[in-house]
């Protein structure tokens, strides 16, 4: 019995480095981005995953469009705004 708690402890312990870990790296999920598209007011939010795997969002507002891509493991490769006449207002390319 007390080796299977050991072992439950391990785990936990593991899991919680892992979830701490992945917040300090910087990684995101396409629900958090989401969110955060909606809150600044974001509508006709749409999520699509691209041949390689990564995640595209993509949302309009006041005649813009915002699109962010994540690779797979949850970093932002790309957020960018692009106007409705086609100029670019606001880029950020890692």
């Amino acid at each position: 019995m007390k080796k299977i708690i050991t072992s439950l402890s391990v785990l936990a312990i593991a899991a919680t480095t892992a979830a701490a870990f992945a917040g300090a790296t910087g990684t995101t999920t396409a629900d958090a981005v989401v969110a955060e598209m909606k809150a600044a007011g974001y509508t006709n939010i749409s999520v699509e995953t691209s041949l390689l795997g990564r995640t595209e969002i993509e949302g309009e507002k006041d005649g813009e469009e915002r699109e962010v891509v994540l690779s797979r493991s949850g970093e932002i490769l790309r957020d960018e705004v692009e106007l409705e006449d086609g100029g670019e207002s606001e880029e950020n390319d890692s």
